[in-house]
């Protein structure tokens, strides 16, 4: 038995023109649909365009940072609602201290820790904005956005001493003044029950991929050897193939959260709308990138598949018993096999067993955070951290089959 929970649908729009809206229902199985695969004449393995080391530092940076900002939403959330921030905040302070090990592994030395020091400062002020908000105390919400322009430019400094590429005054314009008002406004929303709060949080997620750009840019410069690229061209990190890894990486860790955040709603009986309006969004997104790639059918097919897997896993968090659950985990298991033999029909680069697989473990981990919001534990920030981490690995297969079949327009450099 489930509860009445409201479907997922939206219109599509993909390259091309606007394409019709699509719904999904709990109870059928979903269709495999497959394409004949573009033609190509990549020898496959031959090159890994999208895989280098360059793009691979962008888009770990790019999954890291957009998890910090879900993460840190979250942690303001539960403190607005009167709840406890510390099990929420220590999972932006993991995320902090991964980002910290990338830094390491780039510069060496204490820099990693450095950075994490002056970054990881931030969730409690930001819980502290957020409280403060609650409570109408201007005063200590003026000191909390006073520190955090501090810690703002700080952090600017510390990458421009780190990396001559680097200014820090420029990077206090482009990115961290930008990324600090997005998260303030996405706060305010909270503290005032605003349903804009959904999509304000996908704004200011949206926009870290450009510190990600900006940041594993500088770095492949001052790091030639490791990143190959020239010191006017980092090369690897900004090519096509790399542009598209890290599109699909930052959409892709985006539904994690979107879906989670969805399915929290509506276990805590909220208004599930606005959540899954963000959630629709999310996919016409990825819808976007296979429309561009394979075309406006193959774009809707996706949106298709994918909306009906989104409403399978609102189906789990609203079964009211354990037929309900077992029928939706059914479900879930039947639409990895449908995700990847449609997958395989668009590109022979990836084998259906393989993204069948790779799909059935982000159905368990996403279940796994359901399961846990519903019985209300703590780890559950924790275990959508961890489900989220899964994602850059299948942005990254895709993307790299997706080069490889179109060596042209995705290349290495």
């Amino acid at each position: 038995m489930t509860r009445n929970v409201r479907r997922v649908a939206g219109a599509l729009v993909v390259a091309g023109g606007l394409l019709g809206s699509s719904a999904c229902t709990s109870t059928a199985s979903p269709t495999a649909t497959t394409l004949p695969p573009a033609t190509t004449t990549t020898i496959i393995g031959s090159k890994t365009p999208a895989k280098t080391a360059g793009a691979t530092l962008r888009a770990n940076l790019t999954a890291l940072l957009t998890s910090h900002v879900y993460l840190t939403a979250v942690a303001t959330s539960t403190a607005v609602s009167g709840g406890d921030p510390g099990p929420a905040v220590n999972a932006v302070l993991a995320n902090g201290n991964q980002i910290g090990n990338l830094i390491t592994a780039s510069f060496g030395g204490t820099t990693g820790a450095d950075f994490a020091k002056t970054w990881n400062a931030q969730p409690l002020v930001f819980v502290s904005y957020a409280q403060a908000k609650v409570k109408g105390d201007t005063a200590a919400a003026d000191a909390a956005k006073a520190r955090l322009t501090t810690l703002g430019t700080q952090l600017a400094a510390f990458f421009g001493s780190t990396d001559v590429y680097i200014t820090p005054a420029s990077l206090v314009t482009s990115d961290v003044t930008p990324y600090l008002a997005d998260m303030l406004a996405e706060i305010d929303a909270q503290a005032s029950k605003a349903t804009t709060q959904y999509s304000l949080l996908v704004t200011a997620a949206n926009f870290v991929p450009h510190l990600a750009d900006v940041l594993s840019s500088a770095i492949a410069k001052a790091e030639p050897t490791t990143y190959p690229g020239t010191v006017t061209d980092p090369g690897t990190v900004t090519s096509s193939a790399s542009n598209l890894r890290a599109q699909l990486t930052s959409a892709l860790v985006s539904h994690v959260y979107l879906v989670a955040i969805a399915t929290a709603t509506d276990i805590g009986r909220g208004d599930v709308a606005p959540a899954t309006a963000t959630v629709v969004a999310n996919t016409n997104s990825l819808a976007n990138v296979v429309a561009s790639i394979f075309g406006d059918v193959a774009g809707q097919q996706f949106s298709d598949s994918w909306t009906t897997h989104v409403q399978f896993f609102l189906d789990y968090a609203a079964a009211s018993d354990a037929n309900g659950r077992s029928t939706a985990r059914a479900n879930l298991a039947t639409y990895a096999t449908t995700f990847g033999n449609f997958v395989a029909g668009l590109t022979a680069h990836l084998s259906a067993p393989g993204v069948t697989a790779a799909f059935a473990g982000h159905v368990t981990a996403i279940e796994a955070v359901i399961d846990a919001q519903l019985a209300k534990s703590p780890t559950q920030f924790s275990v959508l951290a961890t489900a989220a981490s899964d994602m850059p690995a299948m942005a990254g297969t895709l993307s790299e089959a997706f080069s490889e079949q179109f060596p042209i327009r995705f290349t290495a450099a």
